[in-house]
């Protein structure tokens, strides 16, 4: 195995809890994400869930659901990602509040 070659699943765990230190500092009640790097066809998906639904929709209103994936990018850059490793990056934003309420409050059924 190459020794320079990335370990993209641990960059974008990194990357991942990066984003999750900056989020956290927002004034969105940030509730956690969850991501899942697929080497097979080198996508990355990213869940990003805020406390409430009100809290998901104040942030969509603010464009803030943008500046969250535009930092996440720079975040990435940064540990030296470029758009050769990484093919997608699906996000998808929800609240925990949907997940009690809509999923019986597992984030299993939730991402399934």
């Amino acid at each position: 195995m190459n020794s320079n070659k990335k370990n993209m699943d641990e960059i974008t765990s990194l990357a991942r809890k990066k984003l999750d230190e900056w989020l956290f500092i927002q004034n969105y009640n940030f509730f956690k994400s969850m991501g899942s790097w697929m080497e097979f066809n080198k996508n990355l998906i990213l869940y990003i869930f805020f406390v409430a639904d009100v809290d998901l929709k104040l942030a969509e209103q603010n464009n803030f659901l943008e500046i969250t994936k535009n930092q996440h990018r720079i975040i990435l850059e940064g540990l030296g990602v470029n758009e050769n490793d990484i093919v997608r990056i699906e996000y998808h934003f929800d609240s925990d509040e949907n997940v009690q309420k809509n999923y019986q409050g597992s984030y299993f059924y939730r991402l399934r």
